[in-house]
């Protein structure tokens, strides 16, 4: 397929979710016009892409791409590295950041509330114009059930958990990554669980004021979803499709 149409083909799966993102959101990188072979990760880093590479793909689709901002002032160090790989190999590089935390089917969060089970769910949290999150009742009062669910769906397989709530819950959002200062968002909107990705130090007190519990099952865990749900959407497309695994620990 031709590597245009591909990415017109992606970029029509987010046409109504459009922000002010912090990524510059597309194809960021041109490296091929051609691709039979699609690989899928959440960072654009130089093991993702080297693994890419030696897998014979000829497009990398990822969470983290590597232009933010205004983009390139120099390209040094790691920058210059992943690029020239990326030129030397014929890959090019897609990222999707806010929009693949956003989308009400193939969204990060969207993904792991469906996985979770959460029912009457609405979006919520707005970030940079957009609500990215998802919330929703979880048919469970216990935290420690819910934790099971996220366990046992394989959304992660290491959590901690911030018992606020004498382990009882009502209401869950769900927001993948580091968003973890939204604890009156919370409020607002009856959360008393909040799963998400990683914790900050400057939120324990405010999520313990707010009677807010916090189950956090990684930074890395909670945003493999949105990538690997845009996987079937592309092999449907006769194209050859894998997922990069390059875990951060976090």
């Amino acid at each position: 397929m031709e590597l245009n149409k591909l990415v017109d083909f992606l970029s029509s799966l987010f046409a109504e979710y459009n922000c002010e993102d912090y990524s510059n959101n597309g194809l960021q990188v041109e490296a091929s016009s051609q691709v039979s072979k699609v690989a899928f990760a959440v960072d654009g880093c130089l093991e993702s892409i080297s693994k890419a590479a030696d897998a014979g793909a000829q497009l990398l689709v990822v969470h983290h791409g590597i232009s933010w901002g205004n983009g390139f002032k120099r390209l040094i160090g790691a920058d210059a590295q992943r690029l020239k790989l990326m030129f030397d190999r014929g890959v090019s590089l897609f990222g999707m950041h806010l929009p693949l935390d956003a989308h009400v089917k193939y969204g990060n969060n969207a993904v792991i509330a469906e996985k979770l089970g959460l029912q009457d769910t609405h979006r919520f949290c707005d970030v940079r114009g957009m609500k990215i999150g998802i919330c929703g009742t979880p048919g469970t009062n216990s935290l420690q059930e819910l934790n099971s669910r996220l366990l046992s769906a394989k959304i992660s397989d290491n959590t901690k958990i911030f018992d606020n709530t004498n382990g009882k819950i009502s209401r869950v959002g769900v927001i993948s990554g580091q968003c973890s200062d939204q604890m009156e968002i919370c409020r607002q909107e009856g959360i008393d669980c909040f799963v998400t990705g990683e914790v900050v130090h400057s939120i324990f007190h405010s999520a313990k004021e707010h009677n807010v519990s916090i189950i956090a099952a990684g930074h890395y865990a909670t945003e493999t979803w949105g990538v690997k749900s845009l996987m079937p959407l592309v092999a449907n497309l006769g194209l050859e499709t894998i997922f990069i695994d390059a875990p951060t620990g976090l």
